[in-house]
């Protein structure tokens, strides 16, 4: 009753049938469910082979059954469970509140949608490239995510966008404040408007993520060939294939794919994975070439045993210390031709 309360509450028709009996059951009462409905879902009490199973094999055989009708069974696992209270047995299979409205709703919402924006009420964070934003994909936006906000990424270099939603059914775009969200969207998009800069704090009220059974899934959708293809030769940078860059016969150097902070520039001097001609923007020239080495540290610890007798204890610790050393090759400095480290 909660789980079908639950669901009610969020705009999914639910009409709850009790079998009171496993064999033989309502007939009747199952050709009606299946016919008057898109989704069936058995919830039983027992491990599979009993009432979800009898059921769904008398359906099958029905030259009645709808085509687009979605079947589904919630039972105990076909094991044994690890003592525990039955209100955690439940929730371990999926029987409880939380794990029947999980299932419910996956049978509900459309596959492509299901895969691309998660369960009613979720909270969508989203960030693309603003150019991508298209009449489709903002129309797919508007549709289904409310209390939209877009913002520039903290980045700028990659021209990307964030944008924030609240996860609905699918709707309309008649409303004033939907048409103008979905204008905002395609003028940021087509480049004739700027997405605001992103608050350091957020002065809208908490978007509030909906509690999940189980932790949702996360999907990565990828660019277009065409499109990392661009991306590849505008950059100058990555490899065209894995040999060429981890090989031992690398022929040539491929500069990062993005500007390196100062810490990733120390951090990779300090290993020697950098080491070349550099020049300052004062003018200083130096040869530089970065690395590593180990050094032992010895601590003595001394303690009175019971008998009154001392024990000495030495500890020697690894302790990898980088080194950065650099040829000094700027004409008139005063350490020109001397080799500088830092340490």
């Amino acid at each position: 009753m909660a789980a079908a309360e639950r669901l009610e509450a969020i705009g999914v028709s639910v009409t709850l049938a009790d079998a009171r009996f496993a064999k033989p059951f309502d007939q009747a009462l199952v050709k009606q469910l299946a016919r008057e409905h898109e989704a069936l879902l058995l919830v039983e009490d027992a491990a599979i082979g009993g009432f979800c199973s009898h059921v769904i094999q008398h359906l099958v055989m029905q030259p009645w059954l709808p085509e687009k009708l979605v079947i589904r069974a919630l039972h105990l696992p076909d094991r044994f469970q690890d003592q525990d209270s039955p209100a955690q047995l439940y929730a371990e299979a999926g029987l409880d509140q939380n794990g029947i409205v999980s299932a419910a709703l996956d049978m509900v919402t459309p596959r492509p949608l299901r895969r691309r924006s998660g369960v009613l009420g979720g909270v969508l964070i989203y960030i693309v490239p603003h150019y991508v934003l298209d009449a489709e994909l903002v129309g797919w936006l508007t549709r289904h995510f409310a209390e939209l906000r877009i913002y520039r990424a903290v980045d700028a270099q990659f021209r990307q966008v964030v944008i924030f939603g609240r996860k609905v059914r699918q709707r309309d775009q008649v409303s004033d404040s939907v048409k103008a969200t979905r204008a905002l969207l395609l003028q940021i998009g087509q480049g004739d408007a700027e997405a605001e800069e992103l608050p350091v704090e957020w002065p809208f009220l908490p978007y509030t993520v909906p509690a999940t059974a189980e932790p949702e899934h996360f999907y990565r959708v990828t660019m277009e060939p065409e499109q990392f293809a661009d991306e590849v030769g505008r950059l100058q940078g990555l490899w065209p294939t894995l040999d060429t860059h981890l090989g031992a016969a690398q022929q040539s150097l491929r500069p990062p794919a993005r500007g390196l902070s100062h810490w990733h520039l120390a951090l990779a001097l300090a290993a020697g994975a950098i080491s070349g001609v550099v020049k300052s923007k004062t003018g200083r020239v130096l040869v530089v070439k970065g690395d590593t080495h180990k050094e032992k540290t010895l601590q003595t610890e001394y303690t009175e045993r019971d008998d009154g007798t001392v024990a000495e204890t030495r500890i020697l610790t690894d302790k990898f210390v980088p080194v950065i050393r650099a040829w000094d090759m700027t004409p008139g400095s005063s350490t020109c031709g001397e080799v500088l480290t830092i340490r």
